[in-house]
């Protein structure tokens, strides 16, 4: 099995190991490291007649590299949660009235509440915002934008550039 960066990021506590054929090694505790961007995992073998456990850090293709050398067995069933991972904002029209009385119709774009951001990343937020003539709007907690296209272009680019991170609170 191949796993995505996605699928990856869902795998934590899902009891997920893989064992070496004719081995006693083993890879467990498998999970994503949100500030590194690597996957995270915890080797045990014996060394020398002694139990042994090493954490490991790998990039998504090294890790699929290493499951799927044709030499590790996985244990357990991994269950995707992609309608969370689909829906991290939300787009909603929105109206803004300026300082002379005069209503725009805009877009307000929201993440959702299993996405957070840092103070520094906010900032890069905002900076691709203002290419599409937009800004944040702290009342309503989200960016404001001039049209629909706008607000689906700011999502993409946030999520394309991994600007936000995802956490699954269980």
């Amino acid at each position: 099995m191949t796993f995505t960066k996605e699928q990856l990021q869902d795998i934590e506590g899902q009891g997920i190991s893989f064992n070496k054929i004719g081995s006693d090694e083993c890879i467990s505790d498998i999970s994503w490291d949100f500030s590194g961007g690597k996957v995270r995992y915890n080797l045990d073998r014996t060394v020398d007649g002694c139990p042994d456990s090493v954490w490991r850090y790998k990039t998504v293709d090294e890790f699929n590299a290493i499951i799927n050398d044709g030499t590790w067995e996985m244990e357990g069933t991994f269950e995707s949660l992609p309608e969370i991972k689909a829906n991290r904002y939300t787009i909603e029209p929105a109206t803004y009235t300026r300082r002379d009385g005069k209503v725009l119709n805009m877009f307000l774009l929201k993440l959702n509440d299993d996405v957070e951001v840092s103070f520094q990343v906010a900032s890069k937020i905002d900076d691709l915002c203002k290419q599409y003539r937009g800004w944040y709007d702290r009342k309503r907690c989200g960016w404001m934008l001039r049209s629909e296209m706008d607000a689906e272009s700011l999502a993409t680019d946030i999520h394309a550039n991994d600007l936000a991170e995802l956490y699954i609170y269980a």
